[in-house]
This record gives C-alpha cells, sequence and structure tokens, in this order.
C-alpha cells in the first residue's frame, strides 16, 4: 500500500469510558488520506486551511510542531501567552504563542539562535520523530533511527510510510495510526488525550462513526484490556455475564492446566480451522508463541457470537450485554468481522487495521476461540489468570 491504509476505521465499539482503549469499525479498503484528514478534524488534531485540508502539498516544520502539539494534547497550554518569546523572528503572528511555547519546554530549539525554519520543508525523519515524542519513546529513539523506530514500537507498518515526497496526506494518515497506538506507558495515545481533557469523548466517538455501505466490515475491536471497569457500556467490564452459560471460577475456567486439549474442529478444512493456523502463522512471522485453542466452553461462546453479529453486528450483544463481559477480570479481546468470505480475505483485512492488528499480534494473549457462520467471524483471544 503507498498513502492509504486498506483498512478503514469506521466506528466505535461502545459509548467511551476512560478506562477502555478505543475500538474500531473498518472495512475492507479503499480509505484515502483525505478520509483520515476528515477524521481527524473532528477531534481538532488535523485542521485545513483556505484552501482545504492541502494533502498533495509538503508540510512545513510549523505545521509539524503544531500536529506535535495537539498529539502531546498541549493545545489550551500552547496558547497561553504567558511564554517568553522564543527570540525567532522568521514565525507568523499567529503562530508566535505557540512557537514560544514549543521552544521554553524544549520542544525545538529552531535552525539557529534567530530562525525557527517555519515555512521550511518537514521531512518524513523529523515527523516520525515528533510522532514518537507524542508517544514518549524519546528514551528509545533518536532522530537517525526515527523512520525505523516507528515501524518497531507503534502500530505503524512499512507499507503505511510515504514512498515518495511527504505530504500532508501522509502526517494526516499516520497521525491516525498514532493515535490508536500505545505509548511508552503502554496506554494508547487516543484514550491518554480523553482521559486528560485534551480531546472531548463525544468529538473521538464521532471521528470514527462513520461507515460505508456495502462493503465487507471488519467491526470494532477491543485491542489488549484488562477488565477492570464497573461501565456496562464499555469492552472493559468487571461484571459476570449474565447469560445462560453457566462458567468456573476465574482461576479455574482460565487455568492453562484446562487448555491442553483442542475443541476446535478436528477438520482441517474448516473454516475456523483454517483461520487459526493462518493467525498463528502470522504471529511466528513476528517472534511470537503461537495461540492455543481455548476451551470448548469458550469456542462454543465465539460460535454463538458469530450467530449474534448476524442479528447485530456490534460488540453490545442482542441481550445489550458487552461481548467481553464472558469472561471475568482478566486480559482479553474480540475482533470480529462480516462479508469475507474466505480466511485469509478476513485475516487480511484484520491485519491492516492497527487495532485489530494489534489482537492478533498481541504477546500477552495465550488462546484464541474462532467461530464462524454465514460469513460472520469472530476471534476471542485472552489471557489465562494468573
Amino acid at each position: 500500500m503507498t498513502k492509504k491504509i486498506a483498512a478503514f476505521i469506521l466506528a466505535l465499539c461502545v459509548a467511551l469510558s476512560l478506562s477502555t482503549t478505543f475500538n474500531t469499525y473498518a472495512d475492507n479498503g479503499n480509505i484515502s488520506d483525505q478520509d483520515y484528514a476528515r477524521q481527524l478534524m473532528q477531534i481538532g488534531v488535523f485542521k485545513g486551511t483556505d484552501r482545504g485540508f492541502e494533502l498533495d502539498r509538503a508540510p512545513t516544520r510549523l505545521e509539524g510542531l503544531i500536529m506535535l502539539i495537539r498529539l502531546l494534547g498541549k493545545t489550551e497550554e500552547a496558547n497561553q501567552a504567558t511564554w517568553q518569546a522564543s527570540g525567532f523572528n522568521d514565525v507568523p503572528e499567529w503562530a508566535r504563542t505557540t512557537v514560544n511555547y514549543a521552544r521554553a519546554v524544549g520542544l525545538t530549539n529552531g535552525i539557529s539562535n534567530t530562525k525557527f525554519g517555519a515555512s521550511l520543508v518537514l521531512s518524513y525523519q523529523d515527523y516520525a520523530t515528533f510522532l514518537l515524542r507524542a508517544l514518549q519513546f524519546d528514551a528509545q529513539s533518536s532522530w537517525q533511527t526515527a523512520p525505523q523506530d516507528l515501524i518497531r514500537l507503534t502500530n505503524v507498518e512499512s507499507d503505511d510510510v510515504p514512498d515518495g515526497q511527504f505530504l500532508r496526506g501522509d502526517v494526516a494518515r499516520l497521525s491516525y495510526i498514532i493515535l490508536l497506538s500505545k505509548n511508552s506507558s503502554g496506554e494508547q495515545l487516543l484514550n491518554k488525550l480523553v482521559r486528560e481533557n485534551a480531546i472531548d469523548k463525544k468529538a473521538a466517538d464521532a471521528m470514527i462513526r462513520l461507515q460505508l455501505p456495502d462493503q465487507p466490515e471488519i467491526s470494532k475491536d477491543a485491542q489488549p484490556i484488562k477488565q477492570n471497569s464497573n461501565d456496562k457500556t464499555s469492552q472493559t467490564v468487571n461484571k459476570k455475564s449474565e447469560n445462560t452459560t453457566t462458567k468456573k471460577s476465574d482461576n479455574d475456567f482460565f487455568n492453562k492446566d484446562t487448555q491442553t486439549k483442542s475443541p476446535q474442529k478436528n477438520n482441517s478444512n474448516s473454516l475456523e480451522a483454517k483461520l487459526f493456523d493462518l493467525v498463528n502463522a502470522e504471529r511466528l512471522k513476528h517472534d511470537l508463541q503461537p495461540l492455543k485453542h481455548a476451551n470448548a466452553e469458550t469456542t462454543s461462546y465465539a460460535a454463538v457470537r458469530a450467530n449474534e453479529i448476524g442479528k447485530k453486528f456490534s460488540h453490545i450483544r442482542p441481550n445489550g450485554e458487552n461481548s467481553l463481559s464472558f469472561f471475568n477480570n482478566i486480559e482479553c479481546g474480540e475482533n470480529i468481522a462480516s462479508g469475507f468470505s474466505t480466511a485469509e480475505e478476513v485475516l487480511a483485512a484484520w491485519l491492516k487495521s492497527p487495532g485489530h492488528r494489534a489482537n492478533i499480534l498481541n504477546p500477552d494473549f495465550h488462546y484464541i476461540a474462532i467461530g464462524v457462520e454465514s460469513k460472520k467471524w469472530v476471534q476471542l483471544f485472552y489471557k489465562p489468570a494468573q
């Protein structure tokens, strides 16, 4: 891919809570940088000019610095008029307060004592450095290694980076992916900005409540989460499921010793078995341990979920419960999809979505259950209770 990611983030899983990771819908492709720019505009992270988004124009150093400040959640702080003058004489009047802030807190030293280089072209290497700084990976990266580190430390993949001139469209695309990436503390950046009130929860929700019609869909997934919230509408829950399934206690039901036999179908040609093998093949490419089959009860629940998403394509079950309320106080996640005919197609689409990919390649997950029914696909991941 160049200049676009084949997975389109379309909708949020549920009403947002401070303890959750943002979840995503994605389609099977056809997202443009214009789409990313529009989504980021919803939360005030990316803005256009009087000529529109100008996605085919090279960004300037000043524009890159402003994006960094927005991704750090420091826009309001930067707009205060109390910062010492930067001493740069090439900054436009409208941006002087912002640049004064950036120099005062050490975000920039300019290109000389009197020049910031506001109108100079921003390079991809510079912006990769900014993005890693937004994720607080300063100690694990440098300007010299930033392009490689961006792929190593975040959800950005090699296909996501520009293959030619670095443009504002690339800024929009990469910034969106970074918002769904985890920072050095293990917290998703978008979640952090909402928690710190730098981005309004409703605005973040609206940002990804877009849907393309008549497309195969990869539903909103939950990135690695630990269930510790009492918010029923959240992907993170601390409430036993009230469905008819009878479960053992956490330490019994999710103990490794109960999971040694595979309850998946033995038919090697089954879609579930095929997807299981493809997932583990992908994990092995990234030097990750293969996932084990979940126990029979979790596998049965995955089949139930595949049926349910045919009725309601959501991480909220038709009875109003959160889909992950099946699990109790363990790290878990769910990927769902609709409209894909083969295991290869659905996995390829999931892997192109940063959130879904994070589930599949989560080194903390040990087990997977897969359900498939009438082109409805479900993956349930979890880590056993300690």
